[in-house]
């Protein structure tokens, strides 16, 4: 349970490129910190001594008592996305220092970090590092008796240029979640496997027409610009939300409410102000990303078609007018035969 906390912290820090704040509880006994910067890019060469900081602030009311360790960041052999190791294994961590991995972190202050790696002769490529900073053991609030828990991460990506580095990327799968949809949105997902030995930050966009024609939108892929590990194999998610009538998730104390089956609950939203964005029929998406080889861009293509069809709204639709055209043919028939009658007096 521990480590799928600190995965999905992970995700969140590797895919947004801004100083972040983590959260181990929300009561007492939680860590408070933030880091800047939460991910951390180091490009060098074979034998060179290559030495960054990053800063740690600590937002709660009291002084705590944190230690640093490292971890490999490696691709998760289920899914390929990127994750910590449980355990502190390999030769590139002993190339890791820290100018002081216990400190005290007073209240309310920065403090810088500075780290060393020492990269020998013989080492070629992509080496992926996790930085945790977790609260010295039996570290209390105050005294209270209250221990300390949770942890940060910082990722730092390594880059050793070498001849022989390879930067690959090929298109696992692109489509929509669902080939048939009843209202927006529409979700895609674009899974990208990296065939190199260093790591990619493939980006891109959606391009969605009717049939090949006049563009009806364009979507962002992977804009928080996350990076695929060598091996690594990571799916991105687009949704297409623009339209007349869109399903949306309800919303209750700022958090998506949940049904008794643990699904959301959703429900319709019509924006008057798009009526002419009223989706329905059959359309196609097209695929458009590009990733550094290290030479040039290399462009990434792929198609999918998809179809939206508020099929209950045209089953209502067609229940009322048969129900009118009965009552008309209803109404229609007593008149005729009305009139028939009369005619005979």
């Amino acid at each position: 349970m521990k480590y799928k906390i600190v995965i999905a912290l992970f995700f969140l820090l590797f895919s947004v490129g801004i100083s972040t704040k983590a959260y181990a509880q929300e009561n007492d006994g939680r860590l408070d910190i933030t880091v800047s910067p939460p991910v951390i890019e180091l490009t060098a060469k074979p034998g060179q001594k290559v030495q960054e900081k990053f800063r740690v602030r600590n937002n709660l009311d009291t002084s705590i008592d944190l230690q640093l360790s490292v971890r490999r960041l490696t691709s998760d052999p289920t899914d390929g996305n990127p994750v910590p190791e449980n355990t502190a294994t390999g030769e590139e961590l002993k190339w890791v220092s820290f100018d002081k991995s216990e400190f005290t972190a007073r209240p309310s202050e920065w403090q810088d970090i500075t780290f060393t790696i020492d990269i020998p002769d013989s080492a070629a490529y992509g080496y992926y590092y996790v930085f945790r900073i977790t609260p010295k053991e039996n570290s209390e609030i105050n005294s209270s008796g209250t221990k300390i828990k949770g942890e940060v991460l910082i990722v730092t990506l390594l880059n050793v240029k070498k001849d022989g580095a390879t930067s690959k990327t090929e298109l696992v799968s692109f489509k929509a979640k669902n080939g048939i949809s009843e209202y927006l949105p529409v979700d895609f997902a674009v899974k990208l496997a990296n065939k190199g030995n260093v790591h990619v930050k493939p980006r891109g966009n959606i391009f969605i027409t009717r049939g090949g024609g006049k563009e009806i939108t364009i979507l962002e892929v992977n804009p928080g610009v996350g990076s695929i590990l060598p091996g690594g194999t990571r799916e991105f998610d687009s949704s297409w939300t623009d339209g007349f009538i869109v399903k949306e998730s309800v919303m209750e104390d700022g958090e998506v409410k949940l049904d008794s089956r643990g699904n959301p609950v959703t429900h319709l939203q019509i924006n008057w102000n798009k009526l002419t964005s009223l989706r329905i029929g059959p359309y196609e998406a097209k695929l458009l990303m590009v990733y550094d080889d290290g030479v040039k861009d290399v462009t990434i293509e792929g198609v999918t078609t998809f179809w939206v069809i508020p099929y209950t709204a045209i089953g209502v639709a067609i229940i009322a007018i048969v129900v009118l055209f009965v009552f008309i043919k209803f109404i229609l028939g007593m008149y005729i035969r009305g009139q028939i009658a009369k005619s005979r007096k």
